[in-house]
């Protein structure tokens, strides 16, 4: 990847878009064909485990990106649409709480230039100081109680969120 990208960065940046198109839309086949996976286990698709797949989905999804803002065209709009949708399809199918959380933050790139007409709000001071704020409310002050309807509904986890506040209590 790196002489790729030193070398020939546009033709590496088209073939890997390319690439990461053709096995996001298999394991979408593998995913109508098998909604539950192909163990009895663990939910394995084509790609990988159930909760794995949302940083695959984005890397493709930027790819494309990236390729697009060199040589847009509308069949190349129209993959990267659709390469949005089926992995926004997918990562809801699985339902893991992190590829949802992932995949809103990859939906957040898309949005912020639409909004970002207040340079004032949308900085990296202000998104810093929102994470900071929402790590100490869910580790320090168990934030996590007063929103269990989205955990529970949207999110699909526990209070714990899968046990992750249990260990960083325990790390404190």
């Amino acid at each position: 990847i790196e002489l790729c990208l030193y070398k020939r960065t546009r033709l590496f940046i088209d073939a890997f878009s390319t690439v990461m198109s053709l096995l996001i839309i298999f394991n979408f086949i593998s995913i109508i064909i098998n909604p539950n996976g192909y163990t009895p286990y663990k939910e394995i698709y084509f790609l990988r485990y159930a909760n794995q797949l949302g940083p695959i989905y984005i890397i493709g999804v930027i790819m494309i990106e990236l390729r697009n803002m060199n040589y847009s065209n509308l069949l190349r709009k129209l993959q990267l649409i659709l390469i949005v949708s089926i992995s926004t399809f997918m990562i809801i199918q699985v339902g893991s709480g992190s590829n949802i959380i992932a995949w809103i933050t990859m939906f957040l790139y898309y949005l912020i230039p639409y909004i970002r007409k207040n340079e004032k709000i949308f900085n990296i001071k202000t998104l810093l100081t929102v994470y900071v704020v929402f790590f100490i409310l869910i580790v320090f002050f168990d934030i996590q109680y007063l929103i269990s309807d989205f955990i529970f509904v949207f999110l699909g986890k526990d209070l714990t969120l899968s046990g992750r506040t249990n260990i960083w209590n325990t790390a404190l």
